[in-house]
């Protein structure tokens, strides 16, 4: 991608339209730092159009660990510009110290089904179709799922809850966006949503999101 080739996706076309997100994790990019020049090309495009750039930053067991170091200057350089960063326990540990000092930093936490000790099972490889992910789902327990979800988020949202926001995840298989396995997964992340404090339920829900994205929404062609 050119900043001009970019720029030109960036554009919003009907109610959105973008690149998609940065995944760091990926074994191919272990290499990519936040110096890296592809990286620093996409930072300049998004930052001329205060834009967003969405990344889920390395943490491959076989791969490097990212720290503060890294992020925080391009954070800081590029102040026009959203960095949404998302994935789970480790990436949002990595990334909140910095939205006590930048307001250009936000949060989604990947879908909630898909965090916890049971996340191999629930994965596109293992579960293998809409039936199947379901029935692994309901083996676990929906209560489990929602507990465990509490326990890993709630003391990292009560310190920024302007900043973190509900996600769903979901991958290349095409069962995943099958209209059962997209009503299980919002089923979960409602209920997640309905024993959160009140105080915190819309932030998280919508509100966190219609701060990064609403400038960007468009009322279609």
């Amino acid at each position: 991608y050119t900043e001009d080739v970019l720029r030109r996706y960036l554009q919003p076309q009907g109610p959105l339209k973008g690149v998609g997100e940065i995944g760091l994790w990926h074994d191919d990019l272990q290499a990519v730092t936040f110096d890296s020049p592809s990286m620093q090309t996409v930072f300049r495009a998004v930052n001329g159009m205060k834009g967003i750039v969405m990344i889920h930053p390395s943490g491959n067991p076989k791969g490097r660990k990212m720290d503060l170091a890294e992020i925080e200057p391009a954070v800081r350089k590029y102040s026009d510009t959203i960095f949404l960063f998302h994935g789970g326990i480790e990436p949002l540990d990595l990334v909140l110290p910095l939205m006590s000092q930048y307001p250009n930093v936000y949060f989604s936490w990947d879908g909630h089904i898909f965090q916890g000790p049971w996340r191999h099972l629930l994965s596109a490889e293992v579960s293998g179709s809409a039936e199947r992910f379901a029935a692994n789902v309901n083996r676990i327990g929906i209560d489990r799922i929602v507990e465990e979800s509490l326990r890993n988020l709630l003391p990292r949202l009560q310190q920024h809850p302007d900043r973190i926001m509900w996600g769903t995840d979901r991958g290349t298989p095409s069962w995943h966006f099958d209209e059962s396995a997209t009503d299980l997964i919002i089923k979960v992340s409602r209920l997640f949503i309905a024993r959160l404090p009140a105080e915190l339920q819309e932030q998280y829900a919508f509100r966190n999101a219609l701060r990064v994205f609403g400038g960007h929404l468009s009322s279609g062609p």
